[in-house]
């Protein structure tokens, strides 16, 4: 999606992450521009999509962007932790394809691997796979480090681990850089502009090139 005069259409999903819930917030718009100005939308269900699915066939989307995400702390259990970060994920992607989009785009994790020993990893890993299995014609998904930035619930051990880590990001080389902790802000910037790239296929972005 090239941007503001674009007659494609972007469906982007706000991150439930840190409130640690089943609703929030779904959003449609006509172009990027649009999208990264909505900054109010209907309250969606995730246990109960098919009944937005109607709003968002109206809006008929181009693209999905999605940064959903929660911790195990927040969701206060393996199961709630991989409903939020693989089932709503997956859910989601399908109800934005099955409403035209043909472009998606998902912020994962550094090491994601549906086969990791891992919980965490391996729960991004298989959001990754249901994504992918959905049929986009073009997918885009991000795996940065440690994401920096203003969360509405701080965590402690990342106000910890934090300036430790952009202390170190800059002796982390060759194989280590894709550990480098980063801004929210920038993966985010980053999966918006290839939303105007055409060309199909899966697309994994690492920090150097989310930056």
């Amino acid at each position: 999606m090239p941007g503001a005069g674009s007659n494609r259409r972007a469906l982007p999903l706000r991150a439930a992450a840190e409130r640690g819930g089943g609703r929030e917030e779904i959003h449609g718009a006509r172009t990027v521009a649009e999208a990264e100005e909505i900054r109010v939308g209907a309250a969606a269900d995730f246990d109960a999509l098919d009944r937005a699915a109607p709003r968002l066939n109206a809006r008929a989307p181009g693209a999905f962007l999605c940064a959903l995400g929660t911790t195990i702390a927040v969701a206060g259990s393996r199961d709630a932790f991989a409903r939020v970060d693989r089932d709503y994920i997956a859910a989601t992607a399908r109800l934005a394809r099955q409403a035209g989009a043909t472009h998606g785009a998902l912020v994962s994790s550094v090491s994601a691997n549906p086969r990791s020993m891992n919980f965490y990893l391996r729960t991004k890993g298989e959001a990754e796979e249901r994504v992918r299995a959905v049929g986009f014609t073009r997918l885009d998904i991000a795996r940065p480090g440690m994401l920096l930035g203003m969360r509405e619930r701080p965590r402690l051990a990342e106000q910890i681990s934090a300036p430790l880590l952009r202390a170190l990001s800059p002796l982390m080389q060759g194989p280590l850089s894709k550990y480098r902790a980063i801004d929210a802000g920038l993966v985010a910037a980053a999966l918006v502009a290839r939303l105007g790239e055409a060309q199909p296929g899966v697309f994994i972005a690492h920090h150097r090139d989310l930056v």
